[in-house]
């Protein structure tokens, strides 16, 4: 008899155990949405592109690089897909070594060669004039051109 109430209480808390899990993690925060875009300069593909989205109110933004064909996707601080719908302003970094290929990764930025090839008016957060809002569509076009300098 004392068997099958051990086993019983075992079952009982792995049930709780897994209910738990469930109701707690795993699935997608319904505020987050996954944001994919395309970036272009004067109507050409922009890439290698830092894209930084920094929210106009509280919370995080996220940011993203932009591939061979100007599409990227914004990623959360933690890596997570999405960012919270709002407005956001956009900043944008296209750094280049002097051989034109983008710098590593890695690099930093104090001992690298490459210069950033883009006006202050879209690498600044506080000159940028890019802005973008996030709503369930999810989709965001960066149109930049190269006569801003301010």
């Amino acid at each position: 008899m004392r068997l099958d109430s051990c086993n019983f209480a075992r079952s009982l808390g792995i049930f709780a155990l897994v209910a738990t899990m469930i109701g707690c993690g795993g699935g997608s925060d319904a505020s987050q949405m996954a944001i994919k875009g395309k970036i272009t300069m004067d109507g050409e593909p922009l890439s290698q592109a830092a894209i930084r989205f920094l929210p106009s109110a509280t919370g995080n933004g996220g940011s993203g690089i932009s591939k061979g064909d100007g599409t990227f996707t914004i990623l959360g601080p933690q890596g997570q897909s999405g960012i919270a719908a709002g407005a956001y302003k956009v900043t944008v970094s296209h750094r280049l070594n002097p051989d034109g290929t983008s710098p590593p990764a890695d690099e930093d930025m104090m001992t690298s060669k490459a210069v950033e090839k883009l006006p202050m008016i879209y690498t600044d957060p506080n000159r940028t004039t890019l802005t973008a809002n996030v709503d369930k569509s999810g989709i965001v076009e960066l149109k930049l051109t190269k006569s801003k300098t301010r």
